[in-house]
């Protein structure tokens, strides 16, 4: 089993004095890594504060722009419905006057006829009574 292992001599081999250099080397590497580490994430957290904040006014901004477009479209689209109404509803009234019109012309014709054939038909009456009047008379 020696056999397989690479030849090592005894300035190979680490002292206890070795490890306690290699020791307080490594802790002083990660204290030095751990400063810098705070260091870089403190300048990250910085700098995503400062692009968060840019961002926030950017969409601020951009929020405000689209109300008031949104605002003037809606305004538009509200007088543009006013009147749309407007014409809809003088269209109607001039359709219902139309329509009261022809209704009363109608109406008139056909009173015209009935009144017509009422006094035709009450002038023969009188006629006929009177005729049966005076044919009354001729017989007493």
């Amino acid at each position: 089993l020696m056999e397989h292992l690479p030849p090592v001599g005894w300035a190979d081999v680490a002292t206890k004095h070795d490890i306690d250099a290699l020791r307080v080397a490594t802790k002083h590497d990660l204290d030095a890594l751990r400063v810098a580490t705070k260091h870089d994430l403190d300048a990250l957290r910085v700098a995503t504060k400062h692009d968060l904040d840019a961002l926030r006014a950017v969409t601020k901004h951009d929020l405000d722009a689209l109300r008031a477009v949104t605002k003037h479209d809606i305004d538009a689209l509200q007088v543009s419905t006013k009147r749309g109404l407007e014409h809809a509803v003088a269209s109607l009234e001039q359709r219902s006057e139309i329509l009261e019109n022809r209704l009363l012309a109608t109406f008139r014709a056909e009173l015209n006829v009935q009144t017509r054939t009422m006094i035709y038909a009450m002038s023969a009456s009188t006629v006929t009574v009177a005729t049966l009047a005076f044919g009354a008379a001729r017989l007493v």
